[in-house]
């Protein structure tokens, strides 16, 4: 299992040395370095010893999409947020520049079996597991997002 911060660091490196990144199906490895003809061999090498997939330079991995451009790599979630809105029936939401208020006081609830939560989204979240899973989903966010890190964490 690799860590996105590891993941980040090799991008990182690789788009300052601007090092061509390539990801082949065996368990995800990423394959970078700055000589093409080394890295084609090691490729070959791989092929011949493991059943695997040769998917090209790298343009999406773990959900990120992955964009090389004259000034570097661009990391994107679009599509992870997109659904993450539909998800939640935030659609007809508006942006906010601030996430979250500075020294917003939080307060717990007791618990009441006869509120129901609404779909439009003014009353809180009553189920435990949907906020939840919201959170995790928010804190996979912060990957690349790490603007919304201190309202992400403070919520959770």
């Amino acid at each position: 299992m690799v860590k996105h911060v590891t993941v980040r660091t090799v991008i990182s490196v690789a788009t300052m040395n601007d090092w061509p990144l390539f990801q082949m199906d065996v368990y995800n490895a990423f394959l970078q370095g700055s000589d093409i003809g080394m890295i084609n061999e090691l490729k070959t090498v791989l092929h011949q010893n493991f059943k695997m997939n040769d998917l090209g330079a790298l343009k999406f991995f773990l959900g990120i999409e992955v964009m090389r451009s004259s000034k570097g790599i661009v990391l994107s979630q679009r599509k992870y947020v997109l659904k993450l809105i539909v998800n939640v029936w935030l659609g007809e939401a508006k942006p906010t520049s601030t996430p979250l208020e500075q020294n917003q006081k939080l307060t717990s609830i007791e618990y009441d079996e006869t509120i129901q939560p609404t779909v439009n989204g003014d009353e809180l979240v009553l189920d435990i597991a949907v906020y939840q899973q919201l959170l995790r989903r928010l804190l996979y966010l912060t990957n690349i997002r790490p603007d919304i890190s201190f309202a992400v964490q403070h919520l959770s």
